[in-house]
């Protein structure tokens, strides 16, 4: 099982794990194997050593109080994705949740064991006592540190540590009717319904305190007719265990009932089991709600595991409902060798309604394997993103969903991360294709962000107006939309703004999504002498500011940055009243980016229906190229000489513009005496007559004090910009000596 729990989570540190979890192992097993040798050097009765075992009980009740706790909170028994910065909270729930539950359950589990084989009964051998007691407190120490070494997590090699130490004990003693007779599944059970049980009969002796004991006992009885123990009337042999490995069950019968979850989880982990996705019909539970009820249990329990599998639970919260369900309902319903076909090369699929008989066509333009985008194509992602993102920590494939495009990543995050009637904070002036692309599949509502000038759209006034936006809103805020570069503006957002951005978000709970279309549109420009450079989100420890990295979402696409609109191969779902809207620059590749497993999965499951392999085959093409990083400086260079020119232009015949250094536009006040939105409109039928098209203002959302403004883009052929530039000049000189806009 350890090996499936894959590489550490990037952002997790283990250094304080590895010394909170050997040294609390160090003490547990100091405590109780010293305080059993010295019961059992002084009283050959061993009546200490039933105290001694009720001690791990409450030790072990504690602990399970608290599982049962951090579980129902969704936490789950193993936090591994606890970031670095918060350091009291990391520390708190590492040594609760992790080190101390495990640890106690452990513990107590191999003093029940010791106590009811009775294996040194009678032994006055002390170099024999000392060195049980001594493996067994080794096999515990080493276990622990190489599990949480390797695998970033304790637990399931703690669980292991207790079936070696018993083994190795029953070796040194040459017993032959001891737990190895029985099975791993058997013994797993065993203790942990053996401990339940004794802790169910302690507690129960009281009888103000016997109806509490109720569950404890229903639980265990079901545990121990599942696992096929038989009654025994006959008196308890000196193992506590039968010839056949079994528990004595004083209930004289055996129940038919379904497995109880809690027994189903240990069994199945004990089994490691990998296809978390099918364990109800593994293990046969009958009832529909039990079922259900199994399956989410067992999730939380895994959902710290960086499973290959998707994990199928919901992050704190931080899915909206339909986001949930397509979770829970849509991914939990598909097998797992659909989902990863890579990880069952070996199985034999007579599931698909697949002729390969008549196959005929080429391999690669086929429908690829797994849900969430081509393999090859999803390497090739990580590898772009990680080198010219500059991702603080290594992005993955499995961090990356393909979509449709930006806006169709765009459009699958907000679904899943929204309800219907929900609001998103984006900050003015911003994308008019916001406004449809958010309401008509999502039903989301943008909630602008209004600055007072557009220089405060990059400075510190921005929070303030993030702030009082949120606390304005007529609906519930879930998220924070930024277009990074800024799209009408052309600058990106600093280290610093981002940074405070994300702490807003972790302040409100919301998410932070960047819409980095415009990634590598930056370029040199005359107007800054020291800009800020482009800063990825990806490129920013969330950590830093206290921000949950499951927050941060980035999508990005190649229609902008690599010249990819026209790439119009996608099979598209959508009525056809809408396909006028989305136009070709939706219909090419995108992805999303995230660290929230959740969300990635369910936006990379449509990914096989919207996205086309003929626009993979050349996605792929172009980012495994090594002219790309040609073509990119190349790109650079043009959208600067084209900048210059536009601008240069712009001054000699006094057009205030907005200076920028990315994108492929600037926004110009071409209709300068516009003091209402209506003559602005009059200023752009007179730039449409004179043959030029350019991006009203208003449809940007500009702010009430700044009409004029139009978008100009700046990124098309030589002649087409001279000529434009030339249309554009003649058009605003007759306004601007007009005096009014006709």
């Amino acid at each position: 099982m350890e090996q499936m729990a894959g590489p550490r989570p990037p952002d997790v540190s283990i250094g304080y794990r590895l010394l909170v979890g050997t040294t609390v192992t160090f003490v547990c097993a100091f405590i109780v194997v010293s305080l059993r040798g010295v019961a059992r050097s002084l009283y050959a009765r061993m009546s200490w050593d039933d105290y001694l075992t009720i001690f791990a009980l409450v030790q072990a009740l504690i602990a399970t109080i608290f599982d049962c706790i951090a579980v129902d909170k969704g936490l789950g028994c193993h936090l591994i994705y606890i970031p670095k910065n918060d350091a009291v909270t990391a520390m708190y729930y590492d040594l609760l949740s992790q080190v101390f539950c495990i640890n106690a359950l452990s513990f107590a589990k191999i003093s029940i064991c010791l106590s009811y084989l009775r294996i040194l009964k009678g032994s006055r051998h002390t170099v024999l006592r000392v060195i049980c007691y001594l493996t067994a407190f080794l096999v515990f120490v080493v276990n622990t540190v190489v599990t949480i070494s390797f695998a970033g997590l304790m637990g399931l090699g703690v669980i292991t540590g207790v079936f070696a130490t018993i083994r190795t004990i029953e070796s040194g003693l040459g017993l032959k009717n001891g737990i190895s007779d029985a099975s791993y599944t058997t013994v797993m059970g065993l203790m942990w319904a053996g401990m339940e049980r004794n802790i169910a009969m302690m507690i129960g002796s009281v009888p103000a305190l016997r109806p509490l004991t109720t569950p404890f006992m229903k639980l265990t009885s079901e545990t121990m007719s599942y696992l096929g123990i038989r009654s025994s009337s006959k008196t308890q042999s000196s193992s506590g265990v039968n010839g056949s490995g079994s528990f004595p069950n004083r209930s004289g019968n055996k129940s038919t009932k379904h497995l109880p979850t809690t027994s189903m989880v240990m069994v199945a982990m004990s089994e490691k089991q990998t296809r978390c996705v099918n364990l109800p019909d593994t293990y046969e539970t009958s009832l529909p709600e039990a079922r259900a009820r199994a399956s989410k249990d067992y999730r939380q329990h895994v959902s710290g595991y960086n499973w290959r599998l998707p994990c199928m639970t919901n992050v704190d919260g931080l899915l909206s409902t339909r986001g949930g369900l397509n979770v829970t309902q849509v991914l939990g319903r598909i097998p797992s060798h659909v989902l990863n076909p890579a990880l069952h090369r070996d199985e034999i699929d007579l599931s698909m309604a697949e002729n390969q008989l008549a196959k005929v066509a080429i391999e690669t333009i086929l429908y690829y394997e797994g849900f969430f985008g081509d393999a090859t194509l999803l390497d090739l992602l990580a590898s772009t993103v990680n080198t010219h993102f500059r991702s603080h920590s290594q992005v993955a494939a499995d961090n990356i969903a393909v979509t449709a495009g930006a806006a169709a990543g765009l459009d699958a995050i907000l679904y899943n991360i929204c309800n219907p009637g929900d609001g998103v904070l984006v900050p003015c002036p911003y994308w008019n294709g916001y406004d449809a692309l958010f309401a008509l599949h999502s039903g989301v509502r943008p909630v602008g962000v209004v600055v007072p000038s557009l220089e405060d759209s990059f400075g510190p006034a921005l929070l303030s107006a993030l702030e009082e936006s949120y606390e304005k809103a007529s609906c519930p805020i879930r998220a924070l939309v930024l277009a990074n570069p800024h799209n009408p503006l052309g600058r990106p957002y600093s280290r610093l703004i981002l940074e405070q951005c994300m702490a807003f978000c972790q302040r409100r709970n919301i998410h932070l999504v960047s819409d980095e279309a415009f990634a590598f549109s930056s370029f040199t420009s005359p107007d800054f002498t020291n800009p800020e450079p482009f800063i990825s989100c990806l490129s920013i420890d969330p950590s830093r500011v206290g921000c949950d990295p499951q927050r941060i979402h980035v999508v990005w696409s190649m229609s902008k940055d690599l010249s990819a609109s026209g790439v119009r191969l996608v099979r598209s779902q959508l009525p056809l009243f809408l396909l006028p809207w989305i136009n070709s620059r939706v219909l090419t590749k995108g992805c999303v980016i995230t660290r929230n497993r959740p969300l990635r999965d369910v936006v990379g499951l449509v990914a096989s229906v919207h996205v086309s392999v003929l626009s993979t085959v050349f996605a792929k093409e172009v980012l495994a190229s090594p002219q790309l990083p040609k073509l990119l400086t190349l790109s650079a260079t043009r959208l600067a000489k084209a900048y210059s020119t536009l601008t240069t232009a712009f001054k000699a015949t006094g057009i205030e513009y907005f200076p920028s250094y990315a994108t492929v536009f600037v926004l110009a006040r071409l209709a300068p005496n516009a003091t209402a939105w209506d003559e602005e409109m009059l200023a752009l039928r007179a730039y449409m007559q004179a043959g030029v098209a350019v991006a009203p203002g208003r449809a940007y959302h500009m702010a009430e004090r700044q009409k004029g403004w139009m978008r100009v883009t700046f990124a098309v052929s030589n002649e087409d910009l001279s000529e434009g530039i030339r249309r554009t000049k003649t058009v605003y000189v007759s306004l601007l000596a007009g005096g009014v806009i006709l």
